[in-house]
C-alpha cells in the first residue's frame, strides 16, 4: 500500500511539473507575433508529445522513438528534460511555498502593515529565487550531457600492497564502470571507452557492474560491445544495482558466458599470474 502511495505520489508531481512547465511556455508566446506565436506554440505542442511518447516508454518498455542519429539524441534530450524539470519544478515550489508561509505568518502572526514597496521588493526577492532555484537543475542537467557525457579520461592509480607477490607487482589492472548504456550512452561511444581500454595493455579487465539504467537499456549491446575489452588474463566483471533494478542479473551472466567473459555473483575465482595466484571475489 505504502508503495502505491509512492508511486502515485511520483506520477501526480510529474504530472504538476509537465503542466506548470507547458502553461509557462504557453504564456511566455502571448506577446509574440501571430505568426511567431503559431509557430512557438506549434513547436512547444509537439515537444510536449515527443515527451509523453518518451514517457510511455519508460511505462510500458517499447521504443516508440528512434535511439540513433539527431533523432535519438531528441530521444536523450527529451529524457533528460523529464528528470531536470521534475526538480527544477520541486524547487521552484519550495521557494513559492516558503514565501507564501513567510508572508502568511507576517499578516497572521506579526501583524505588521507593509509599504506597497515593501510588498513588491519581498515578493521580488521570492520570484527571482524561485527562478533561479528551478534554473540549477535544468542548467547543470544541460551541462552535463553537452559538455560531460563523453569527456571519457583515463585515470592511473598505483595501488601500494603491503606484503605483495613478487610475481604480482606491476600487473597492471583496467577496470570500467558505470557505463549505463541507453539514451545517454550510445553503444558507439561504448565502443570508444572500450577502444581506449584495449590501448592501455593491461593485464586484467574489469567491468564493475551497471551495464544498463533500466530494462529497456540495451543491456545485450552494452555487452556485446564488452567483448571487445582483450586482456590476458581475461575480462571479468560483476552486477551492478541497476541490474537488480532492471530484473537484469541473470540475463547479464547468461551474456557474458556466451561472450567468453566470466561475471561473478556471490562466488570467487582464483587467478594465476607469473606464478602468483590471487582471487577475484564477486558480490
Amino acid at each position: 500500500m505504502i508503495r502505491i502511495l509512492i508511486v502515485l505520489t511520483i506520477f501526480v508531481l510529474l504530472y504538476l511539473s509537465q503542466r506548470f512547465w507547458f502553461r509557462s511556455l504557453w504564456r511566455a508566446t502571448e506577446k509574440a507575433s501571430p505568426v511567431i506565436r503559431k509557430l512557438s506554440r506549434g513547436a512547444v505542442v509537439a515537444a510536449f508529445l515527443v515527451l509523453i511518447l518518451s514517457f510511455s516508454e519508460r511505462l510500458i518498455g517499447l521504443h516508440w522513438l528512434p535511439r540513433s542519429g539527431a533523432l535519438g539524441q531528441v530521444t536523450a534530450v527529451t529524457q533528460l528534460w523529464i528528470f531536470t524539470s521534475f526538480f527544477a519544478f520541486l524547487l521552484f515550489a519550495v521557494i513559492k511555498l516558503m514565501e507564501l508561509v513567510f508572508f502568511g505568518v507576517e499578516d497572521l502572526l506579526i501583524r505588521r502593515e507593509r509599504t506597497e514597496i515593501q510588498d513588491q521588493d519581498r515578493r521580488a526577492f521570492f520570484r527571482y529565487t524561485a527562478r533561479v532555484a528551478a534554473a540549477i537543475p535544468l542548467v547543470a542537467g544541460l551541462y552535463g550531457f553537452a559538455a560531460q557525457r563523453f569527456d571519457f579520461r583515463v585515470r592511473k592509480v598505483d595501488v601500494p600492497i603491503a606484503d605483495l607477490p613478487p610475481g604480482l607487482d606491476g600487473m597492471k589492472i583496467m577496470q570500467l564502470s558505470d557505463i549505463h548504456s541507453g539514451d545517454y550512452m550510445p553503444l558507439d561511444e561504448v565502443r570508444r571507452a572500450v577502444g581506449m581500454a584495449n590501448d592501455l595493455g593491461a593485464d586484467l579487465a574489469l567491468v564493475t557492474g551497471d551495464f544498463v539504467s533500466n530494462e529497456t537499456d540495451p543491456l545485450a549491446g552494452c555487452i556485446a560491445e564488452l567483448s571487445r575489452l582483450r586482456a590476458p588474463l581475461g575480462v571479468w566483471g560483476c552486477n551492478g544495482n541497476h541490474e537488480i533494478y532492471a530484473n537484469a542479473e541473470d540475463k547479464a551472466e547468461e551474456l557474458f558466458q556466451q561472450h567468453g567473459m566470466r561475471l561473478l555473483r556471490q562466488g570467487n575465482a582464483e587467478i594465476d599470474f607469473r606464478g602468483a595466484k590471487f582471487n577475484l571475489i564477486g558480490v
